[in-house]
């Protein structure tokens, strides 16, 4: 019923959780709503098999090892972790990053099609996140055909700087 949802709405307004926006009275998340729904995605994946095999790869390559998804043109990361290392780059849950810096980005750059590619090189130039972030399309383009070719992608220094990122294929032995 109506009078429900508005007593629901004016209770997520009152808790914080919710903001009403600059005319129309239409409302916006909240920032206390995004940092629960990531709390909740990093409780739910801190158990989860995947995350106890992010656990085994990031122990075995002694680094960070993160599972990201494509989502409205950046990567999410959905989970991460951190092997004990002195020097360690952690993603938390529900963070972005853009296509072009990361190698999990490159994935999925890689992953395209040529027509849903070039629609998205066309958006370059893009900002340098750090001195070694390939900015201009045309080398981009260069770094996604040599990933196509070596089947795996590198961003050193590109995001954030002194870090290398490349994705790294788990297998477990099969059963015979």
């Amino acid at each position: 019923p109506r009078t429900t949802a508005h007593r629901m709405v004016a209770n997520l307004e009152e808790f914080g959780y919710i903001h009403r926006s600059v005319g129309r009275g239409r409302y916006i998340v909240a920032p206390r709503l995004v940092h629960l729904a990531t709390d909740t995605l990093h409780a739910a994946s801190s158990s989860s098999p995947a995350h106890e095999l992010l656990r085994e790869v990031a122990h075995a390559a002694t680094g960070t090892c993160s599972l990201a998804i494509l989502q409205g043109g950046e990567v999410t990361y959905i989970d991460s972790a951190v092997a004990d290392s002195p020097l360690m780059l952690s993603f938390r849950t529900g963070q972005r990053a853009p296509l072009y810096c990361t190698s999990s980005g490159k994935v999925f750059l890689a992953a395209m099609d040529r027509k849903t590619l070039d629609r998205y090189l066309a958006t370059g130039p893009w900002r340098g996140v750090t001195r070694r972030t390939i900015v201009e399309p045309k080398r981009l383009r260069e770094e996604i055909e040599l990933t196509r070719k070596r089947g795996y992608p590198m961003a050193d220094s590109a995001f954030p700087e002194g870090h290398v990122g490349a994705p790294v294929a788990h297998q477990r032995p099969r059963a015979c």
